[in-house]
């Protein structure tokens, strides 16, 4: 017959030299206290860079619109609206998309790109040829769009919501709209 507890203590001593080398593969050696600590604050301070930095607009470039002023010009209708760059970082302008469903044969009038300094203004003046006046003015569509370049060269559209002065003025597609239509029935 076999020799049973022979080979059950053989198997039990290898097994335990394999299970002990295992253990030391998943398990890092304990490390010095200090280089627990440099490696904790490296992570913080890694975390608080990339936290700094996206709200700062270097990596996804900040930008606000306000509208500024609009009117009748001959047959048609312009709006002008400041474009701002809060970014900490230059940016380019490459392109203003103020369609609304209300509007009809939108055209920038504005040479872009342009470049935008830190906290800086480019005013954009944006004409519309046609105005559905019969038509109802969806107020959640009051934004425009804003195509920008950051400093890393990613182009991206940020859709930007048109900051009033007035309360009074409502959404600005409603109030141009109401302008338009007035202007065109008188």
């Amino acid at each position: 017959m076999t020799d049973m507890a022979g080979t059950q203590a053989g198997t039990t001593a290898a097994s335990s030299t394999t299970d002990d080398e295992l253990i030391g593969l998943l398990v890092p050696p304990p490390r010095p206290r200090w280089q627990t600590v440099c490696i904790a604050v490296a992570f913080v301070a890694a975390l608080a860079g990339v936290v700094l930095a996206s709200e700062s607009g270097a990596i996804v470039p900040r930008v606000h619109a306000e509208l500024s002023q609009w009117g009748p010009n001959g047959r048609a209708f312009t709006v002008v609206f400041r474009v701002r760059n809060d970014s900490w970082t230059q940016t380019q302008v490459h392109a203003v998309d103020a369609s609304q469903p209300m509007f009809g044969a939108v055209r920038v009038l504005t040479r872009l790109p342009q470049t935008l300094e830190p906290h800086s203004t480019l005013e954009v003046t944006v004409r519309f040829d046609s105005f559905n006046c019969e038509g109802s003015v969806d107020g959640r569509s009051s934004g425009i769009r804003v195509r920008v370049r950051d400093p890393f060269g990613l182009t991206l559209t940020r859709r930007v919501k048109i900051e009033t002065h007035d309360a009074a003025q409502g959404d600005w597609p409603a109030y141009v709209t109401a302008d338009a239509c007035a202007a065109k029935r008188g």
